[in-house]
């Protein structure tokens, strides 16, 4: 996860290039940037000067970018912002930080191995370094580190971070809307699409506005409103219903707002919720035979949190897997399960160390396990229809991509490569899903979704 040293920021933007990968030895596999286009600054950024009164330097942030056997490592070099007229624009810091006055990148094949410097880096333009690294091999494992140097002061180090060089796989763009939406998720048909549009207006004496679920063909075309202030939808395994989790008409009570468990009836047209109380529900997604719906549920008076299984044909439930129990940490951000088979599922969640790890529970045995276990944020898994692939998203690399675990090779693979500069991103916000077992697809911003293929 990108540091944050700043309490608030108006806005803040990097600019892509930088130059300057010098290195002590020439015969270190470095690549020369001096053919690297320059992207046209956006905002003209004002760097903040020192304060006198630092004590320390910066830590930076780097974010390792993929390709054919090599890696590029990329980093923001200075605290910036946009100059807007007319807005004065502040940055409060926790602690005064000084600049530091250049970088030192290090690198090795193993997380406790000797790491050694590949390259010094002592310019760069528009608040952003890079240095590129080459004649690497594709399908291993590198880690790196970026060490921050001024004069007068104790040298601050990055977290290490890894990545595993290989041809970046295309994304080819399956579904797309001139309108923002989010939460995008393919019917088993191939043949629609549900998503939340989240900025849905319409005008009765007003004009009103609210987070909306929708369903279209895949050409966009035939749209059909669901339900407003509704959220998350997931198709059943028969293409036929829809759940979701909704608050409309709901009164925040000021222990939280509650909301509800509905479905929707594609042949009817009809909604049917399945839960009526006072708890906050979350993110249902049905099991593999349909029987069933998993949710997240939130007692914000006792503040505890649950898994709610619940019967899709007679709405009967029962709460299952205490976080609390089990040391597991809520942080209120798409703990989504995701189905296995008809007794196990998947999900993320927050360990003592408030690290995002990837568990297995079984509904049937109620056993818990951890699944993958790294220092490193891992969340939103998604296992492939054939069991033989893990999709999850991780900051390994340092920003967070789209990721790939072989069970048989266990063997990980990057399959996205988004940049500080990029305006596409991925967060565990976004929802996953197979076509099949070879193609996976995302929603990288928001007005369309994406599919990669993974061989």
């Amino acid at each position: 996860m990108i540091k944050q040293y700043f309490i608030w920021v108006v806005v803040f933007i990097f600019s892509l290039f930088a130059v300057g990968c010098s290195t002590d030895n020439e015969s270190n596999d470095l690549l020369e940037n001096n053919d690297e286009p320059v992207a046209e600054d956006v905002s003209t950024p004002i760097e903040v000067p020192d304060d006198p009164n630092a004590v320390r330097i910066w830590t930076p942030s780097p974010n390792l970018l993929i390709g054919d056997q090599m890696i590029t490592v990329e980093w923001p070099t200075s605290f910036a912002y946009p100059q807007f007229e007319a807005v004065e624009t502040r940055i409060c810091c926790l602690e005064p930080l000084a600049t530091p006055d250049y970088f030192e990148v290090y690198q090795s094949d193993n997380l406790h191995g000797n790491y050694i410097k590949v390259g010094t880096i002592n310019e760069w333009h528009s608040g952003l370094a890079v240095c590129h690294i080459s004649h690497l091999t594709n399908q291993k494992v590198y880690y790196f580190y970026v060490k921050a140097l001024k004069d007068g002061f104790s040298s601050t180090i990055s977290d290490t971070i890894m990545s595993v060089p290989n041809r970046l796989p295309s994304q080819n763009v399956l579904f797309s809307k001139d309108a923002e939406f989010v939460q995008a998720v393919i019917s088993p048909g191939k043949d629609r699409v549900a998503y939340v549009d989240h900025y849905y207006t319409w005008y009765d004496q007003f004009e009103r506005m609210a987070s909306t679920i929708f369903i279209s063909d895949m050409n966009g075309k035939n749209p059909e409103k669901i339900e407003i202030n509704s959220y998350s939808p997931d198709w059943s395994p028969d293409g036929k219903t829809i759940v979701f989790h909704t608050d409309k008409g709901e009164i925040n009570t000021g222990n939280g707002m509650a909301s509800q468990i509905a479905v929707y009836d594609c042949q009817s047209k009809t909604i049917k919720k399945l839960t009526n109380d006072h708890y906050s529900k979350y993110e249902p997604v049905f099991s593999k035979t349909g029987d069933k719906i998993l949710c997240m549920l939130i007692d914000d008076e006792q503040r505890e949190n649950y898994y709610l299984l619940i019967d899709s044909k007679t709405g009967a439930s029962r709460t299952i897997l205490d976080w609390k129990a089990n040391n597991l940490t809520y942080w209120g951000y798409s703990e989504r399960g995701a189905w296995i088979d008809d007794d196990r599922f998947l999900f993320h969640a927050k360990n003592e160390n408030y690290i995002y790890g990837i568990y297995e529970y079984s509904v049937d045995t109620e056993q818990l396990k951890l699944v993958m276990d790294t220092p490193y944020n891992d969340c939103s898994p998604l296992i492939s229809p054939d069991e033989k692939y893990l999709l999850f998203i991780s900051d390994r690399s340092g920003y967070e991509q789209l990721w790939l675990y072989n069970f048989n090779s266990e063997k990980l693979k990057q399959l996205t490569s988004f940049s500080y500069k990029d305006t596409n991103y991925i967060s565990n916000a976004n929802r996953l899903g197979w076509i099949d077992n070879n193609t996976v697809y995302f929603n990288p911003n928001r007005n369309k979704v994406v599919t990669i293929q993974i061989d």
